[in-house]
C-alpha cells in the first residue's frame, strides 16, 4: 500500500486516511460515529497539504448513509445526494444485509496497523491504536456478521494476518539490560 501511496499516478497527494466502518450496522440504529471501527493515516500527517481525515470522514459518512461507494453514488444515483454531501470519490461500501436484499456470505478482515517501537518507547496511545485496529475491529465486524450468517445458514470470515507476526528485525541489536546486583549473603 505504501508503494501505491508514493506513486503520484495512483495517489496524487501521497497521503491517505482510511476510515473503516462496520458493514452490518444500520444508520437507523447507530450514529455514524458509533459505527466507525477504526481509522488509519498513511503519509506524514504533519506534511498534509489538506485535511485528508476530514475528506475521508465525509466520504465514509456518505457511504454509511447510502450504503454505496462514492463513485457509484455520484455516477448512478446522484438523486440521493443532498446539499453538503462531498463531491470527492474514493469510498467503497459493503452492502448492509439489513438495508438491501441478499445474503452476507463473506467478510474479509484486512485492516491493520504496525508500530515498530521498542516497548519502553511505545506509548499507551500507540498500543491502543494497534489493538483497536488489529483486534477490536475484526472482532466487531465478525461479531455482527455472524448474526446474519447464522440466519442465512452459513458464511465465511477471512482474517488476513501479516507476516510481521513472524518476522524479526535483524537490523536491531538485542536490548542489553544491566546485570542485576549480586545477591547478598545472609548471615
Amino acid at each position: 500500500m505504501r508503494a501505491a501511496i508514493a506513486d503520484r499516478e495512483i495517489c496524487g497527494a501521497g497521503f491517505l486516511h482510511i476510515v473503516v466502518m462496520s458493514p452490518t450496522l444500520d444508520p437507523r440504529d447507530q450514529s455514524f460515529e458509533e459505527a466507525i471501527v477504526g481509522e488509519h493515516s498513511e503519509g506524514d500527517v504533519s506534511a498534509w497539504d489538506a485535511d485528508y481525515r476530514a475528506f475521508a470522514l465525509d466520504k465514509a459518512r456518505l457511504s454509511w448513509r447510502t450504503g454505496m461507494g462514492s463513485h457509484e453514488l455520484q455516477t448512478l444515483r446522484p438523486h440521493l445526494l443532498v446539499s453538503g454531501d462531498t463531491a470527492l470519490w474514493g469510498s467503497g461500501a459493503i452492502p448492509n444485509p439489513r438495508r438491501s436484499p441478499g445474503r452476507l456470505d463473506v467478510v474479509v478482515n484486512n485492516a491493520a496497523v504496525d508500530v515498530t517501537e521498542p516497548i519502553d518507547v511505545l506509548t499507551v496511545a500507540e498500543w491502543q491504536r494497534v489493538l483497536q485496529t488489529n483486534l477490536t475491529g475484526p472482532f466487531v465486524v465478525s461479531r455482527h456478521a455472524v448474526t446474519h450468517m447464522k440466519t442465512a445458514g452459513g458464511g465465511h470470515i477471512v482474517n488476513i494476518a501479516s507476516t510481521a507476526a513472524t518476522r524479526t528485525d535483524r537490523t536491531r541489536r538485542p536490548t542489553r539490560w544491566p546485570a542485576p546486583p549480586p545477591a547478598r549473603a545472609r548471615a
